[in-house]
């Protein structure tokens, strides 16, 4: 006897991509089989996610037959009370997971006892807790922004193995912490019999462990074979989905699709157009530092010009700040030296680099782009000169900087590199600012100031 279990990680809201794993799954899976998915699925840069924070597209993975999935850090982001809402939709378990109290969440397993063709199957999920190189405590600044606590997941692995005993036959562990740290965890616990896994995006079929890349181009199958009670692994690959358009699936997606556009649509009264440019000084990257200015108190704010996609027109709708500002990244607070800003600052004026791809955790946009700075600091190329406040900047003093978290994390812009001890984050997304700030009138105003010449 043979039961197939079927794996997809990290899909990240590409949901068209997943008509191929619908309609794989519509001939293929069987009441003996298994479909996990080991999280990162409710993405925010999709409007579906937008719209009702996660709920209608956890209703499209349901519709491939989903029994159950771990919950990664894009799930996160729907905060707690959101969470609650889509884990009520399917079957969610990680078990180092709680609110800020310590206390369960509502809807979300620890582990699960899953029965098929008379085998008993422990299944364990876990969140992000760890660092690539085991370090604890990794996530918790960005769970704690939306009411929610991660822990180490090891120990509980282990006290659920342990109080479990007896009464299972095959342990397989629903994991969202990347390769390197999930195979640390294989090791440390040898009662795992497979390991599902997710977050680094890697595409690895080999042993134990299974984990299928981004973005639904593969889909996971671990086959196993069942023996008078002997359950051994007896294959183990990525398929290489094709390309192909289910009509079924397609009326679904449609569906909700058309339910987002409807919720998102509606125009903000009293919104400003405002223009974009990746690789100058432009209106709308102007109008974007100067609200960080205004609402945190810091010495100036300073953005890249890549966190934005597009032009914003007269009336702006949500989903046009959705799909203008798609990047997960967070208005950040941290110190910085005079004398780093000023080398920052020298290399956004470099043509070539500014024309980088963007990339890095939490981007979504395209391109690098330029620096651009609040109403109240002035720049003069040639020869450099930086003034906040009109004062000449001091090379040694340390100015409090407001930006956001890609800027924070060094991803381009090496000399920003800081400490996450040593940041503040807000809750906000970039979107979420500009949906709050875009009918401000002083803002627009001072948006239009030039700051360098």
């Amino acid at each position: 006897m043979k039961i197939n279990i079927y794996h997809s990680n990290d899909i990240h809201s590409e949901y068209s991509n997943l008509s191929n794993i619908f309609s794989y799954l519509k001939e293929h899976k069987t009441e003996n089989d298994f479909y996990f998915d080991s999280g990162d699925f409710t993405d925010l840069k999709d409007l579906i996610v937008q719209s009702d924070k996660g709920v209608s597209a956890i209703e499209i993975l349901n519709s491939c037959g989903l029994d159950a999935m771990t919950i990664g850090n894009n799930e996160i982001d729907l905060g707690k009370d959101d969470l609650i809402k889509t884990a009520a939709k399917t079957t969610m378990v990680s078990c180092n997971i709680t609110d800020a109290d310590k206390k369960k969440i509502p809807g979300i397993h620890d582990f699960l006892i899953m029965e098929k063709c008379g085998i008993r199957f422990l299944v364990i999920g876990i969140s992000p807790y760890y660092s690539r190189t085991m370090e604890d405590n990794n996530f918790n600044g960005f769970f704690k922004l939306y009411g929610l606590n991660v822990h180490p997941s090891i120990e509980l692995i282990k006290e659920i193995i342990r109080k479990n005993k007896g009464n299972y036959d095959f342990c397989i562990l629903l994991a969202h912490n990347g390769l390197t740290v999930e195979t640390a965890i294989m090791d440390e616990i040898p009662e795992i019999d497979l390991v599902l896994g997710g977050h680094s995006h890697s595409e690895v079929a080999e042993g134990k462990y299974n984990q299928t890349g981004v973005f639904a181009k593969h889909l996971g199958i671990v086959t196993l074979e069942v023996k008078n009670k002997d359950i051994r692994i007896v294959h183990n690959e990525l398929i290489d989905l094709p390309e192909c358009n289910d009509s079924e699936y397609d009326e679904i997606l449609d569906a909700k699709r058309k339910k987002a556009d409807e919720i998102l649509s509606v125009p903000i009264e009293s919104s400003y157009a405002l223009e974009f440019d990746a690789y100058k000084e432009c209106q709308l990257i102007n109008f974007v530092s100067d609200a960080l200015y205004k609402h945190f108190e810091a010495d100036f704010a300073l953005m890249h010009n890549g966190i934005a996609n597009f032009s914003l027109t007269y009336p702006v709708t949500r989903k046009m700040l959705i799909e203008c500002f798609p990047s997960k990244l967070n208005p950040t607070i941290f110190k910085v030296k005079g004398s780093i800003l000023l080398e920052e600052i020298k290399r956004s004026f470099d043509e070539e680099f500014i024309h980088q791809e963007g990339k890095g955790a939490g981007f979504r946009g395209y391109t690098l782009g330029t620096l651009s700075y609040s109403h109240n600091v002035k720049i003069i190329k040639e020869p450099l000169q930086v003034f906040i406040n009109e004062d000449e900047l001091d090379p040694d003093r340390e100015y409090t900087m407001v930006t956001d978290d890609y800027i924070q994390r060094g991803v381009y812009y090496t000399g920003f590199k800081t400490a996450d001890e040593n940041c503040f984050w807000h809750v906000w997304f970039i979107r979420d600012l500009m949906y709050n700030y875009i009918t401000d009138k002083e803002i627009y105003e001072t948006s239009k100031k030039r700051r360098t010449y």
